[in-house]
Parts: C-alpha cells; structure tokens; sequence
C-alpha cells in the first residue's frame, strides 16, 4: 500500500515539475522588453495636415521559435507613434530583419526613415525597404 503511495508521489512530483517547467519556458519565450533600439521622428519640413507630430520606432519584442531551421529568434515592432509620449500607442508591424548576428543593435542603428508628404518608408541597412502611407498612423491608429 505504502509503494502506491510513494509511486503516485513520485509521478505527481514528476508531473509538477514538468508544468512548471512549462510555465517557465512560456514566460521567458514570450518576455517582451519593449526597448526602444532605434528611433527617427518627424522632420519640421514634413506635415501630415495634423494635431499631432509623430516618430518611427523599431522596438524590441519577445522571442519566436520558427520549425524551420529549428531556432530561437527576436522578433522586432516596427512602430509609429505620437513624438510627445514613449512608444505605447500607435501603428505597430511585426517586422523580421534580415541580419543573422550577435550584433543586431548595431545593424538596426545604420537603418533609416525617409519621410515624405504621403508616408514613411523604412529603409534597412541592406537594402529592405518598406512603406507605410500616412493614412495608416495619421490619428495614431
């Protein structure tokens, strides 16, 4: 009698550990520091015909964990946003670079923003580039 009751025991403490092994795994992969790498806002010579001036930020978001090739990734927020306050609100895309490194703060720096009358357009350091057109952050949407 006292052997089942050690067995069951032991499988429950097993089981245990195994859900709080899970549960820590879950919040480190998905731990979101939400630090701002880089940031460019809103030159004087660009108006949006709005109440508000805004910045381009890339922020740092939690980690992903792609099937193929089986690694452990960043992902990256590329954010738009009102100038007066911290990237909280805003237009936001989940956005992937193209740089395999350990120094992706650095390659994320060299990047820039081109600002014009109808939008923003991202440009990575390779050579990526992507727009967003004002009628998608005007308002901070």
């Amino acid at each position: 009698m006292f052997d089942n009751i050690k067995k069951a025991i032991g499988d429950l403490s097993i089981v245990i550990a195994a859900l709080l092994l899970a549960i820590i795994f879950f919040i480190i992969f998905n731990y979101s520091s939400n630090r701002v790498i880089w940031q460019s806002c809103q030159p004087a010579t660009i108006n949006y015909n709005s109440n508000y001036n805004y910045c381009f930020s890339v922020i740092e978001g939690g980690f992903k964990l792609t099937l193929y090739p089986y690694q452990l990734s960043r992902i990256y927020y590329l954010f738009i946003g009102l100038k007066e306050t911290t990237p909280t609100y805003g237009h936001s895309k989940t956005y992937s670079f193209t740089y395999e490194a350990d120094k992706m703060d650095e390659y994320i720096n060299k990047s820039q923003v081109i600002w014009a009358n109808n939008g923003l357009t991202f440009v990575e350091s390779s050579g990526h580039r992507l727009f967003f057109p004002k009628e998608l952050f005007l308002g901070v949407r």
